[in-house]
C-alpha cells in the first residue's frame, strides 16, 4: 500500500495513560510496517477526551481515521465503520482486579462468586463495564467519574472498583497522595471477554485490510507479544495471577453472532488450566 500523502488522524482519548501509550506505539509501528505512512510525522494522535458517549461514538464524523476500542462497543453501534478482526491486546482489558480499601483486604480471602456479587462494585456511569456487572447480577454502584469511584471506595461508600490488570497499579499510584489507604485486592480475578480491536473510518477499506495483514504478520513475528510485555509485563506480574481465583462473567455487550462470545484470554488460560 503506497504511503498516504496526507496525515492520518488517530483518536486515543478516554483511556488510562498506560493503555494510551501501548495503543499509540502499536498503531505507529503497524502503520509504518504496512508502509501506510512513511514516517511518524504523518501521524497526528489526539489524546483529548470526549465528554459523552455520543461524542466518543462520533469521532469519525469529526474526521478521525483510526481508533482502538472494545469489540462491539455500543458507543459505535450505529456508526458506519470498519473493524479490523484481530485482537490487539490478548484480552487483557477483560481481566479485572479490584481496587479496595486496604484494611478490608482479609475479608476477601474466602469469598465465592456469590459473595462478590453482594459486594458494592462501583463504576462511572459512562463505562461499558457497568452494564456487564449489572447483567451478571452484581451489586453495582454508579458514579460520575473515575475520581468519584476512587473516592467512594476510599470513603467506604463502595467496596470494590474493578480495573484492568494492565492499568490498576498505575491508577492506584496516581491516587496515592489523595487516597493512600487504597490497595489492590489480592485473591480474585474477574474475567469477561472484552478484547480490543482497531476501528477505521468507513472510507478506509484498503487501510483496514492492510492493517489486518500487518497485524497478523507482527503477531507471527512475535512483535505484538514483545510490545505487550514491554508495556504490561510488570503490571501483570505484580498482580500475581496464579494466586487468584478466576470468576468468569458473560459480556452482554457482544452481539449474538460475535466470534468473541467464548473468547478466552491466553493470560487466563494459564491461570485456570484451560
Amino acid at each position: 500500500m503506497a504511503p498516504l500523502s496526507n496525515a492520518l488522524h488517530i483518536w486515543n482519548g478516554n483511556r488510562s495513560e498506560t493503555r494510551a501509550k501501548f495503543e499509540a506505539v502499536l498503531l505507529e509501528k503497524l502503520l509504518l510496517h504496512t508502509k501506510t505512512v512513511a514516517s511518524p510525522d504523518q501521524l497526528i494522535i489526539c489524546h483529548a477526551p470526549r465528554d459523552t458517549d455520543q461524542a466518543e461514538g462520533n469521532i469519525f464524523a469529526e474526521g478521525f481515521d483510526i481508533t482502538i476500542s472494545i469489540a462491539d462497543n455500543p458507543k459505535f453501534l450505529n456508526v458506519d465503520k470498519i473493524v479490523v478482526p484481530q485482537v490487539v491486546d490478548f484480552g487483557i482489558l477483560g481481566c479485572r482486579a479490584g481496587l479496595i480499601k486496604a484494611d478490608n483486604l482479609k475479608r476477601y480471602r474466602a469469598m465465592t462468586t456469590s459473595d462478590l456479587q453482594q459486594t458494592r462494585m462501583v463504576f462511572p456511569r459512562d463505562w461499558s463495564d457497568l452494564r456487564i456487572y449489572q447483567e451478571n447480577r452484581f451489586n453495582v454502584v454508579g458514579c460520575q467519574s473515575l475520581d468519584d469511584a476512587v473516592h467512594k471506595v476510599a470513603t467506604e461508600q463502595a467496596d470494590f472498583l474493578p480495573l484492568g490488570i494492565n492499568e490498576i497499579a498505575q491508577i492506584k499510584t496516581s491516587y496515592q497522595n489523595t487516597h493512600p489507604m487504597l490497595a489492590i485486592e489480592a485473591y480474585h480475578l474477574l474475567y469477561y471477554p472484552m478484547p480490543l480491536q482497531i476501528y477505521c473510518h468507513a472510507r478506509h477499506k484498503r487501510l483496514s485490510q492492510a492493517l489486518s495483514r500487518g497485524l497478523l504478520d507482527l503477531t507471527q513475528r512475535g512483535y505484538l507479544r514483545q510490545l505487550f510485555n514491554a508495556h504490561y509485563g510488570a503490571a501483570i506480574e505484580a498482580c500475581d495471577l496464579d494466586q487468584r481465583t478466576v470468576h468468569r462473567l458473560d459480556n452482554p455487550l457482544l452481539g449474538h453472532g460475535s466470534p468473541f462470545l467464548r473468547y478466552l484470554s491466553p493470560l487466563i488460560s494459564k491461570v485456570d488450566g484451560n
